[in-house]
């Protein structure tokens, strides 16, 4: 900026977190560290000596707080150090002496209400000729300290394989009785430290090495102590095995399978005679098996060595999505596409945005999001964004099954509302054949979570089961403003699936009416102990859950279908179809 009239850009670099709001230079000026002002951020610093090749060198924060939303405000350099205002953390020294190795070594936590959102400290003032740090909280006033800058203990090194010698990453570093910790990078390098002076263990772990703890490692203030490790692996050996079909003995060449003994997991695909052959450890595996057109299998103590490979599946349809199947993905939305995934939670205002976690009680821990690529960040990190995002399963064979159902939870999230425009994003459920789409369902509203499992019966909605059809749900974000997630888990196929709900006024215990209602419901029974009541609306979501009373005023909800549920304190629970109009 010499030159005011003819300013000149020399170099510019995404930060981690896509939301700068402050940077601030070393002073050498080789230097350059960074806040994006959003949850689970980091203070990132570059290497800006070459502005034409600015290269991040490392990312940091306080791993006490790591995930759960807090958020970094300013960064100031002094004298090697940075002094932070951190939102709901307070105020964070770190050293930075090494840019490539921040380590923290001071705080006080200004605010002491719940982690993560706009509270807490907002700035700091380091630079006073006394050495005090003016720091302000939002909540809680001002607020003056006398710090002390101690450099930190630097712990570095490379982990490589024992074996062949090559570079191992993602190796997991811990040092016992803290919660420091880091993981090895492409070139098997790792830098991590703290503040406090000692002698530790540290720990090396790896999904496909054995761990190792190194006792004894001195780690002093303002040294760098360098431990370079080499991991050794349990012995190998080749499993060759074949998938089949329970029913016919015929080979199975769409099987997938999942070998897994803790954080190792291996995974085989069937060639188009059923074979299989994976390269993996002699250890007990749990063996999750699948294909399309056939159920999964577990096998929960597989010896390699000593047991025999052959899987059988039984024929007909599910998925846990734990394996890829071959679900496909079309998408008009920049972000928020659909994936197979273990679901990393967002919130908004104190609602679940993207799920957190898979439905619970099926195999694995995966479901298809749309979008999880947020890192822990906001809820509009990843989300689906003027456009929409279409997951379709691959066909399904049912003309020999009676009454075909299908079957699944899902979760939709719709909020925001940029622009003035209310949330009207949608997540349609369709069956599709070569010449015919139905919707089955449209979900509008919030589900707050995973809904109870959702059936629909094919005949009734008039499909032909004689063809070939495929299950497909597509979330659309009408309006680039707003929030819009959802998620799917637990798909299977039933068979001669009527409605599980019991018309309780059939039975001679309840009376419920008017049915279909406009605005109030009673019921009279002569039963005794009632403890609640509850209503589902037509996705399985619970909108109504308080003690039981003779009477609802439903005027207030949306028409449609509802399930209303009557239970006992003995736990006995009674159910019948509510219509509102």
């Amino acid at each position: 900026v010499t030159d005011k009239a003819n300013i000149v850009e020399l170099g510019a670099v995404q930060t981690s977190f896509t939301f700068t709001h402050n940077a601030w230079a070393s002073d050498d000026q080789n230097f350059v560290f960074t806040t994006d002002e959003r949850g689970n951020a980091f203070v990132d610093a570059y290497d800006v000596s070459d502005p034409t090749n600015i290269r991040r060198l490392d990312m940091f924060q306080p791993s006490e707080t790591a995930g759960n939303g807090v958020i970094p405000h300013n960064t100031h350099y002094i004298d090697g150090f940075l002094v932070t205002s951190w939102y709901t953390d307070g105020v964070v020294i770190t050293d930075a002496s090494r840019p490539n190795n921040m380590i923290k070594t001071g705080s006080f936590d200004t605010f002491l209400g719940p982690d993560g959102g706009f509270s807490g400290c907002w700035g700091v003032f380091p630079w006073l000729p006394s050495g005090l740090i003016l720091a302000n909280d939002i909540n809680t006033g001002l607020y003056v300290f006398n710090p002390t800058y101690q450099r930190a203990c630097y712990l570095e090194g490379r982990v490589t394989s024992a074996v062949d010698g090559a570079n191992i990453n993602d190796a997991q570093i811990e040092i016992l009785a803290t919660t420091i910790g880091t993981t090895s990078d492409a070139a098997g390098e790792y830098r991590t430290g703290l503040a406090q002076a000692d002698t530790y263990t540290v720990r090396f772990t790896h999904p496909f090495y054995n761990t190792l703890e190194v006792e004894n490692v001195v780690l002093e203030n303002g040294e760098l102590t360098i431990l370079d490790v080499q991991l050794t692996q349990p012995p190998r050996t080749v499993i060759t095995g074949t998938v089949i079909d329970d029913v016919t003995g015929e080979p199975i060449p769409t099987g997938q399978l999942q070998f897994t003994q803790g954080a190792r997991v291996f995974n085989a695909s069937a060639d188009a005679g059923g074979e299989f052959i994976l390269d993996a450890f002699e250890e007990n595996y749990e063996v999750v098996i699948g294909a399309w057109g056939y159920l999964h299998s577990v096998v929960p103590d597989f010896n390699p060595v000593t047991d025999e490979a052959i899987f059988r599946l039984t024929p007909g349809y599910m998925d846990d999505f734990v394996l890829d199947l071959g679900w496909e993905v079309e998408s008009t939305s920049p972000t928020g596409i659909w994936e197979r995934a273990e679901p990393i939670g967002t919130g908004f205002q104190g609602n679940i945005s993207n799920i957190n976690m898979d439905i619970g009680g099926d195999i694995g821990e995966q479901a298809y999001v749309t979008g999880n690529g947020n890192g822990g960040g906001g809820a509009g990190a990843d989300d689906i964004d003027d456009g929409a995002t279409t997951l379709t399963s691959l066909p399904m064979f049912l003309q020999d099954l009676d009454g075909p159902t299908v079957e699944f939870v899902v979760h939709f999230f719709n909020g925001g509302g940029g622009g003035g425009v209310a949330p009207n994003d949608t997540l349609n459920i369709s069956i599709l054949s070569d010449t015919d789409s139905v919707m089955i369902a449209q979900i509008t509203e919030n589900t707050g979570g995973w809904t109870l499992p959702m059936q629909f019966r094919l005949d009734d909605f008039g499909i032909d089961t004689d063809v070939p059809v495929r299950l497909s749900f597509t979330a659309t974000d009408s309006d680039p403003g707003h929030l819009v997630e959802a998620a799917v888990d637990q798909f299977r196929v039933l068979e001669d699936v009527t409605s599980a709900t019991i018309d309780i006024a059939d039975s001679g215990l309840f009376t419920i009416f008017p049915n279909p209602t406009r605005d109030k419901l009673e019921i009279s029974t002569e039963l005794e102990g009632l403890s609640r009541i509850i209503l589902y609306n037509q996705v399985g979501s619970r909108v109504l859950d308080k003690a039981y009373s003779p009477e609802l005023d439903l005027s207030d909800y949306q028409s449609g279908l509802y399930i209303l549920e009557i239970v006992t304190e003995q736990g006995d629970s009674h159910t019948a179809k509510v219509v509102v109009e």
